[in-house]
């Protein structure tokens, strides 16, 4: 029998002081066992400044720092295998079927020409 577990991600090396995931943004995320459907999701998510310098200085106000995104997930099953995005996956082919009926849209309606 499988107990639930918590797993806990760092991701480092960003370079951006701010990010859209201080202001309440979730990781996209998609799980074997619920069919590799996308949703948003994540628990104590954080984005903050890291420990690991990217540009030394000799003056301290000038020493720059990478910063790191943390976020945990509970693992529901043994053998879930979870793929995580930064934002819904929008592959090539859906948008080429995107754009060819937004195309036949447009002549149809004579707004191409």
């Amino acid at each position: 029998m499988f107990k639930k577990q918590k797993v806990t991600f760092n991701i480092c090396n960003f370079t951006k002081p701010a990010s859209l995931y201080s202001y309440g943004m979730q990781v996209c995320m998609a799980k074997r066992s619920k069919n590799y459907l996308w949703h948003k999701g994540g628990e104590d998510i954080s984005y903050s400044k890291g420990r690991v310098i990217r540009i030394n200085h000799s003056d301290p106000a000038h020493i720059r720092y990478y910063y790191k995104l943390t976020f945990s997930v509970t693992l529901e099953k043994e053998e879930d295998k979870i793929y995580f995005a930064y934002s819904y996956p929008y592959s090539f082919s859906k948008l080429t079927h995107f754009l060819q009926g937004l195309n036949a849209e447009c002549r149809n309606k004579d707004l191409m020409k």
